[in-house]
Protein backbone atom coordinates (compact mmCIF):
# COMPACT_ATOMS: atom_id res chain seq x y z
CA UNK A 1 0.00 0.00 0.00
CA UNK A 2 2.99 2.52 0.77
CA UNK A 3 4.44 1.46 -2.31
CA UNK A 4 1.55 2.37 -4.59
CA UNK A 5 0.70 5.31 -2.61
CA UNK A 6 3.91 6.78 -3.38
CA UNK A 7 4.40 7.90 1.10
CA UNK A 8 7.37 6.20 1.65
CA UNK A 9 9.54 9.01 2.25
CA UNK A 10 6.85 10.25 4.54
CA UNK A 11 6.80 7.51 6.76
CA UNK A 12 8.70 6.75 10.21
CA UNK A 13 9.57 3.50 11.00
CA UNK A 14 9.43 2.77 15.34
CA UNK A 15 12.34 -0.03 15.88
CA UNK A 16 12.43 -1.38 20.07
CA UNK A 17 15.92 -2.42 20.43
CA UNK A 18 15.27 -5.16 23.38
CA UNK A 19 18.65 -6.45 25.16
CA UNK A 20 20.45 -9.29 24.23
CA UNK A 21 18.34 -9.79 20.91
CA UNK A 22 19.13 -8.71 16.95
CA UNK A 23 17.24 -5.56 16.04
CA UNK A 24 14.63 -6.34 13.31
CA UNK A 25 15.96 -4.87 9.68
CA UNK A 26 14.57 -1.06 8.89
CA UNK A 27 12.96 -1.02 5.77
CA UNK A 28 15.09 0.83 2.95
CA UNK A 29 14.73 4.47 2.43
CA UNK A 30 12.53 5.05 5.54
CA UNK A 31 13.99 7.30 8.54
CA UNK A 32 13.95 4.73 11.63
CA UNK A 33 13.86 5.84 14.99
CA UNK A 34 15.53 3.14 17.63
CA UNK A 35 13.74 3.14 21.01
CA UNK A 36 13.47 1.38 24.39
CA UNK A 37 11.25 1.01 27.56
CA UNK A 38 12.25 2.22 30.58
CA UNK A 39 9.98 1.41 33.72
CA UNK A 40 12.71 3.17 35.89
CA UNK A 41 12.30 6.47 33.96
CA UNK A 42 8.46 5.97 34.52
CA UNK A 43 8.60 5.63 38.51
CA UNK A 44 8.74 9.74 39.19
CA UNK A 45 5.32 10.03 36.78
CA UNK A 46 3.65 7.00 38.81
CA UNK A 47 4.88 7.87 41.77
CA UNK A 48 3.40 11.66 42.02
CA UNK A 49 0.29 10.43 40.00
CA UNK A 50 -0.69 8.07 42.82
CA UNK A 51 0.36 10.58 45.77
CA UNK A 52 -2.19 13.26 44.23
CA UNK A 53 -4.56 10.25 43.92
CA UNK A 54 -4.41 9.27 47.48
CA UNK A 55 -4.66 12.80 48.79
CA UNK A 56 -7.37 13.44 46.65
CA UNK A 57 -9.24 10.08 48.02
CA UNK A 58 -8.34 10.74 51.62
CA UNK A 59 -8.96 14.09 52.11
CA UNK A 60 -11.78 14.48 49.05
CA UNK A 61 -13.79 11.26 50.56
CA UNK A 62 -15.29 13.00 53.81
CA UNK A 63 -16.47 15.89 51.40
CA UNK A 64 -18.13 13.91 49.40
CA UNK A 65 -19.53 12.06 51.23
CA UNK A 66 -22.21 14.62 52.35
CA UNK A 67 -23.02 14.75 48.44
CA UNK A 68 -23.45 10.62 47.98
CA UNK A 69 -24.06 7.39 48.89
CA UNK A 70 -21.25 5.73 50.91
CA UNK A 71 -21.38 2.77 48.41
CA UNK A 72 -21.11 5.23 45.56
CA UNK A 73 -18.28 6.40 46.39
CA UNK A 74 -16.99 2.55 48.24
CA UNK A 75 -17.39 1.87 44.26
CA UNK A 76 -15.19 4.88 42.95
CA UNK A 77 -12.33 4.38 45.16
CA UNK A 78 -12.10 0.43 44.56
CA UNK A 79 -12.72 0.65 41.10
CA UNK A 80 -12.63 3.56 39.18
CA UNK A 81 -9.24 5.47 40.94
CA UNK A 82 -6.98 2.19 40.27
CA UNK A 83 -8.53 1.43 36.52
CA UNK A 84 -7.59 5.34 35.54
CA UNK A 85 -4.47 4.97 37.40
CA UNK A 86 -3.52 2.22 35.60
CA UNK A 87 -4.45 3.07 32.58
CA UNK A 88 -3.31 6.13 32.48
CA UNK A 89 0.03 6.62 34.27
CA UNK A 90 1.32 2.60 34.73
CA UNK A 91 3.55 1.97 31.44
CA UNK A 92 7.48 2.08 30.52
CA UNK A 93 8.60 5.50 29.19
CA UNK A 94 10.28 5.55 26.14
CA UNK A 95 14.26 6.94 26.19
CA UNK A 96 14.30 10.53 26.20
CA UNK A 97 16.56 10.38 22.86
CA UNK A 98 13.56 8.75 20.66
CA UNK A 99 11.33 10.70 22.40
CA UNK A 100 12.86 14.10 21.19
CA UNK A 101 13.18 12.14 17.68
CA UNK A 102 9.97 11.34 16.95
CA UNK A 103 8.58 14.86 18.32
CA UNK A 104 10.27 16.42 15.41
CA UNK A 105 8.58 14.42 12.78
CA UNK A 106 5.08 14.51 14.10
CA UNK A 107 4.82 17.39 11.60
CA UNK A 108 0.96 16.98 11.67
CA UNK A 109 0.79 17.39 15.98
CA UNK A 110 -0.52 20.77 17.12
CA UNK A 111 2.77 23.07 17.80
CA UNK A 112 2.98 26.54 20.15
CA UNK A 113 1.26 28.42 22.33
CA UNK A 114 -2.09 27.38 22.09
CA UNK A 115 -5.18 25.59 22.34
CA UNK A 116 -6.26 23.77 25.55
CA UNK A 117 -2.43 25.21 26.40
CA UNK A 118 -4.15 28.61 27.23
CA UNK A 119 -5.53 27.61 30.02
CA UNK A 120 -2.05 26.24 32.52
CA UNK A 121 -1.23 29.65 31.22
CA UNK A 122 -4.13 31.84 32.59
CA UNK A 123 -4.17 29.35 35.93
CA UNK A 124 -0.21 29.96 36.06
CA UNK A 125 -1.26 33.65 35.63
CA UNK A 126 -3.40 33.77 38.13
CA UNK A 127 -1.60 31.35 40.82
CA UNK A 128 1.11 34.28 40.74
CA UNK A 129 -1.51 37.05 41.53
CA UNK A 130 -3.39 35.48 44.16
CA UNK A 131 -0.09 34.34 45.65
CA UNK A 132 1.24 37.27 46.09
CA UNK A 133 -1.94 38.91 47.03
CA UNK A 134 -1.82 36.64 50.05
CA UNK A 135 1.68 37.30 51.12
CA UNK A 136 0.30 40.94 52.18
CA UNK A 137 -1.99 39.18 54.38
CA UNK A 138 -0.99 38.26 57.76
CA UNK A 139 -0.05 34.50 57.62
CA UNK A 140 2.24 32.07 59.66
CA UNK A 141 6.02 31.82 58.15
CA UNK A 142 5.03 28.51 57.18
CA UNK A 143 2.66 29.59 54.62
CA UNK A 144 4.62 32.52 53.56
CA UNK A 145 7.59 30.41 52.30
CA UNK A 146 5.03 27.79 50.79
CA UNK A 147 4.06 30.67 48.97
CA UNK A 148 7.18 32.03 48.11
CA UNK A 149 7.88 28.30 46.51
CA UNK A 150 4.80 28.45 44.46
CA UNK A 151 5.38 32.02 43.18
CA UNK A 152 8.90 31.08 42.33
CA UNK A 153 8.27 28.01 40.42
CA UNK A 154 4.98 29.72 38.58
CA UNK A 155 6.82 32.52 37.36
CA UNK A 156 10.00 30.19 36.18
CA UNK A 157 7.34 27.62 34.92
CA UNK A 158 5.87 30.71 32.82
CA UNK A 159 9.13 31.51 31.64
CA UNK A 160 10.43 28.34 30.25
CA UNK A 161 7.12 27.78 28.47
CA UNK A 162 7.15 30.22 26.44
CA UNK A 163 10.47 29.75 25.64
CA UNK A 164 9.43 26.26 24.72
CA UNK A 165 11.97 24.73 26.80
CA UNK A 166 11.59 20.49 27.30
CA UNK A 167 11.93 21.33 31.04
CA UNK A 168 8.31 23.31 31.11
CA UNK A 169 6.24 19.57 31.80
CA UNK A 170 8.83 19.01 34.69
CA UNK A 171 8.46 21.96 36.08
CA UNK A 172 4.78 22.28 35.73
CA UNK A 173 4.24 19.07 37.03
CA UNK A 174 6.28 19.56 40.23
CA UNK A 175 4.37 23.03 40.88
CA UNK A 176 0.93 21.51 41.01
CA UNK A 177 1.78 18.59 43.17
CA UNK A 178 3.21 21.17 45.70
CA UNK A 179 0.12 23.29 45.20
CA UNK A 180 -1.94 20.20 45.82
CA UNK A 181 0.03 19.38 48.87
CA UNK A 182 0.15 22.76 50.66
CA UNK A 183 -3.23 23.62 49.82
CA UNK A 184 -4.07 19.79 51.83
CA UNK A 185 -1.76 21.04 54.50
CA UNK A 186 -3.35 24.72 54.63
CA UNK A 187 -6.88 23.02 55.31
CA UNK A 188 -6.06 20.80 57.99
CA UNK A 189 -4.08 22.75 59.82
CA UNK A 190 -4.96 26.74 59.11
CA UNK A 191 -7.56 27.99 57.34
CA UNK A 192 -9.92 25.15 56.40
CA UNK A 193 -11.58 26.55 53.37
CA UNK A 194 -13.16 23.64 51.37
CA UNK A 195 -13.04 25.27 47.62
CA UNK A 196 -9.18 25.82 47.35
CA UNK A 197 -8.54 22.28 48.09
CA UNK A 198 -10.51 21.09 45.60
CA UNK A 199 -9.54 23.76 43.12
CA UNK A 200 -5.86 22.49 43.64
CA UNK A 201 -6.47 18.81 43.64
CA UNK A 202 -8.58 19.17 40.41
CA UNK A 203 -6.19 21.32 39.09
CA UNK A 204 -3.14 18.90 39.34
CA UNK A 205 -5.39 15.81 38.59
CA UNK A 206 -6.60 17.47 34.85
CA UNK A 207 -2.94 19.33 34.08
CA UNK A 208 -0.67 17.35 34.95
CA UNK A 209 -1.93 14.30 32.95
CA UNK A 210 -2.14 17.07 30.05
CA UNK A 211 1.40 17.96 30.32
CA UNK A 212 2.64 13.94 30.12
CA UNK A 213 0.59 12.97 26.98
CA UNK A 214 -0.79 16.15 25.23
CA UNK A 215 0.81 16.17 21.38
CA UNK A 216 0.62 19.86 21.44
CA UNK A 217 2.75 19.33 24.50
CA UNK A 218 5.47 16.86 23.05
CA UNK A 219 5.71 18.64 19.93
CA UNK A 220 6.32 22.35 21.65
CA UNK A 221 8.18 21.87 24.36
CA UNK A 222 11.90 20.20 22.89
CA UNK A 223 14.35 22.53 23.08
Amino acid sequence: MLDRAGRWSDTVCLRLLDPGKDPVDDFSGVRTIDYTKSWVRAIPRMAMALLILLFAVIFLGPMVLAFVPSFLLLVFIVVVVPIYYFSVFVRPTINRKAEVALRTVLLDAPKGIGGWLILPIIGLINTVVENSFDLLREIPTFEIIARLIIIVLAIVTLVLLFRQSKKTPNCAIALWSISAVFSVFNYFLIEHLRFPIIWDIASAAIWIPYFIFSRRVKATFVR
